[in-house]
Formats: structure tokens, C-alpha cells, sequence
């Protein structure tokens, strides 16, 4: 299982491309937060703080602005719809939550010794883990979802551009 993020950088760029911007990431944030022997660094001034988005912007604007209008219309829309789904799950995970606690609840006080409650519970079991996982997976993917605001800003930027050249 992984991320709504990941799933469209990796439908927009491929495979390879996410593991490359992914080790781009992965290495900014090891050397942002442990020093050469693997400890944590003491707080101090970060003096590169985003020099290592410029790689991934740079390779994504330059997949992304050799497409026409139509097609950058469609990314976006790809990009928001994804960004729903992102806030869908976290919104939904609360009251599927409660549902599972209160549904348990209420089944074991109905009749707790029939083997179908068993059955009942052990689904709903294996359905609140599911949710459990993938509200988890989507809520911690900070790398992805940096990728996801580099690819967002590529697209206003592009966008901008374009309506500049047709105000000229």
C-alpha cells in the first residue's frame, strides 16, 4: 500500500523518477538531521535550507512544460483530485473509527458467544486495520508530499507563464 501522493507522481513520471526524487529527499533530510556518525545534529541555523528542491523542480519543469495547454489542465486536475482523496481519508478515519469501537461494542453486548459475531468482528477487524494503514500510510509520507508541492508549484508556475504570454 502507498500514498494517493505517490501514486500520481509515479503515474505523472514513472517509477524511476519518484526513487530518484525520493533519494534526492531521503539525503537532504539525513544530512539536515544526523550528523556523520548517525546521531541527531543540535539545532542551528540551516544554511541550505531548499537547495535540494531545485533538482526535483527543475527535472519536473522540464517534463511538464514541453506539454500542451490541455494536457497541463489535466495534471492539475489529476493533482487536486489527488489532494481530495488525500483529505478524504484523513477525514474519514475518525468516524470509521467510532463506528468500529461503537459496532464492537454493541455486538459483544448483543451476543458475544455466536460464532457469526466472531466472524462479524473478525471482518470488521480486518477492514479497521485497512483503514488504519492507510490513513497512517498517507498522514506520514512527508517526502511525498513535499514532491507533491514542488509539482504543484511547477504547475502554477507554468500556468502563470502562460497567461503572461497571452496578456502580451
Amino acid at each position: 500500500m502507498v500514498s494517493v501522493f505517490r501514486k500520481l507522481i509515479q503515474y505523472e513520471f514513472g517509477k524511476s523518477s519518484y526513487q530518484k526524487f525520493s533519494l534526492l529527499s531521503n539525503k537532504y533530510f539525513k544530512n539536515k538531521y544526523l550528523n556523520d556518525s548517525g546521531n541527531r545534529k543540535s539545532e542551528g541555523k540551516d544554511e541550505h535550507y531548499n537547495i535540494w528542491l531545485i533538482p526535483i523542480y527543475e527535472d519536473i519543469f522540464s517534463r511538464v512544460v514541453e506539454k500542451d495547454k490541455e494536457s497541463i489542465e489535466k495534471m492539475r486536475a489529476r493533482l487536486y483530485k489527488t489532494v481530495e482523496e488525500g483529505i478524504k481519508i484523513r477525514e474519514n478515519f475518525i468516524p470509521a473509527m467510532l463506528f468500529f469501537i461503537s459496532t464492537t461494542i454493541l455486538v459483544f453486548i448483543q451476543n458475544p458467544l455466536n460464532i457469526i459475531t466472531w466472524i462479524g468482528i473478525l471482518l470488521m477487524s480486518v477492514c479497521f486495520l485497512y483503514k488504519t494503514a492507510e490513513y497512517l500510510i498517507n498522514k506520514y509520507c512527508v517526502i511525498d508530499k513535499k514532491i507533491i508541492m514542488i509539482y504543484k508549484l511547477v504547475l502554477d508556475t507554468i500556468y502563470l507563464l502562460e497567461e503572461l504570454e497571452e496578456i502580451k
